[in-house]
């Protein structure tokens, strides 16, 4: 993650799509289908597969090294103004089992969420 830039480390954390990339050829697709129940909620499900090299994860400079996995999160949104919203997102990671690898346990978590855009002015 060190080459990543703020923005793109806060936009993919959570599915873990750029980092893995760049540093272990991993590839990664998905499908989002969202809902916009009014202009303040929003709902959306999500599922990500990313599929790593092996070997060029076991050789990258990425810290915490993982195999394969699927990723399926339940998101509610809050859009508290046009630059800030409150997400509440409900994560369930299964990754594959790969001997080679340690971090292969499956995770389910719960996170709170707050994306800030900010504009940055230049002269």
């Amino acid at each position: 993650y060190a080459n990543l830039g703020l923005s793109s480390f806060i936009n993919y954390t959570d599915l873990q799509i750029d980092g893995e990339a760049l540093n272990a050829k991993a590839l990664s697709y998905g499908i989002i289908l969202g809902y916009k129940k009014t202009k303040e909620f929003d709902y959306a499900l999500k599922y990500v597969k990313i599929t790593q090299d092996t070997q060029a994860q076991l050789e990258s400079i990425t810290p915490n090294k993982r195999p394969s996995s699927d990723e399926f999160n339940i998101d509610l949104t809050q859009n508290l103004s046009k630059e800030a919203k409150i997400r509440l997102r409900y994560a369930s990671i299964n990754y594959a089992k790969q001997p080679l690898l340690l971090n292969e346990f499956d995770e389910h978590n719960l996170r709170i969420i707050f994306d800030y855009n900010f504009k940055i002015n230049k002269k």
